[in-house]
């Protein structure tokens, strides 16, 4: 039997990972996309690069406050997602679906950091590249110092917001 359950903790690993990285990749995209539908902004579309969608619409008629649930709204879907997986770790006995839960999380967690640094990383370093960070920077109408200050407070608040959850998850990880 031990060979059984060592099996069904590769498969909830696996299928954790990889529903994690869908739901971080497209999901956020597409969520994002809603949001802009929501706004009612005209020539949304969705471009796949690599087989990873990436939105592409125009901004003019939305306000400072759009402009910021719009761009920033991938991030915040993945901490939906966060708190929802947070409410199923406590419900879920250890075994298939709890080692599922965690491996989805913290795929969720690993991608969002990698997101909120690459894009304050782009932000800061080019004004050529364009993704949600530089379109938010550019529609704010902030300068270079308020690009970086701008990145360091997304960068501060992720951090400290995962920080926060990575403590609600080790909590349910069995040594």
């Amino acid at each position: 039997m031990p060979f059984a359950s060592s099996v069904n903790n590769i498969k909830s690993i696996l299928l954790g990972f990889f529903s994690g990285f869908l739901a971080s990749i497209y999901f956020s995209e597409y969520f994002q996309w809603f949001i802009a539908r929501i706004f009612f902004l005209e020539e949304i579309k969705i471009e796949y690069k690599f087989l990873i969608p990436h939105n592409h619409f125009q901004i003019n008629e939305i306000g400072s406050l759009g402009a910021v649930i719009l761009f920033l709204s991938p991030q915040f879907f993945l901490i939906l997602i966060l708190e929802i997986l947070g409410f199923f770790i406590k419900k879920t006995m250890l075994g298939f679906y709890r080692y599922f839960v965690i491996i989805f999380n913290l795929t969720v967690q690993g991608i969002l950091v990698l997101m909120v640094f690459y894009n304050s990383l782009i932000m800061i370093i080019s004004d050529d590249l364009k993704n949600d960070f530089v379109n938010l920077a550019f529609k704010l109408g902030f300068t270079e110092i308020g690009k970086i200050v701008l990145a360091f407070l997304i960068i501060l608040v992720k951090v400290i917001y995962l920080n926060y959850t990575s403590k609600k998850v080790i909590n349910y990880i069995n040594y």
